[in-house]
């Protein structure tokens, strides 16, 4: 009988370590399926964020690119803005000009109207004296030819001009001046 209770022992210890074994083997496999559990977690958590990146990030080049194109339309708008200022400014200078220019004129011949004026009064005064000269000359030459003299020689070459004389000289050198 010793070996019919040593066979049931051996039977029930081949029994327990068989269940050892199975519960070790259950013990192995759900630590498996808890990391595997882990791993999911941690890949879900891993997706998420790339996820969430990828919209930030997409989002984020978005606002960059509508940024960039609207600081495009506003570069192009102040260079069409300045193109305008400047045709302004060219308008204006050359408004300036064309009035400077005229203004211009307008003295030249307001100068030129004074000159001629000034000329017409001087020539006019010129043979006033001439007249008055050559009259002066004529009755004292007649004068003296009444008195049976001959006509004074200190009186020179300007005495016999005559009136006609005197107006081209004045008007001569009112030629010269301007």
């Amino acid at each position: 009988m010793s070996y019919g209770l040593m066979d049931l022992a051996n039977s029930v210890e081949g029994q327990a370590r068989g269940g050892l074994r199975q519960a070790a083997d259950a013990e192995h496999q759900r630590n498996k399926l808890n990391q595997q559990i882990d791993d999911a977690e941690a890949a879900e958590k891993r997706s998420l964020v790339g996820t969430a990146a990828t919209v930030a990030a997409d989002a984020g080049l978005n606002t960059y690119y509508a940024g960039m194109e609207a600081a495009k339309t506003a570069e192009a708008a102040q260079a069409a803005m300045n193109t305008q200022a400047a045709v302004a400014a060219d308008t204006v200078a050359a408004a300036e000009t064309a009035q400077t220019a005229a203004a211009a004129q307008e003295a030249i011949a307001g100068a030129k109207a004074v000159a001629d004026t000034a000329a017409v009064a001087e020539t006019a005064t010129a043979a006033t004296a001439a007249a008055e000269t050559a009259a002066a000359t004529t009755a004292a030459t007649t004068a003296t030819t009444a008195a049976g003299g001959t006509a004074a020689a200190s009186a020179g070459p300007l005495a016999a001009l005559g009136p006609a004389g005197w107006a081209a000289l004045a008007g001569l050198a009112l030629y010269s001046f301007l």
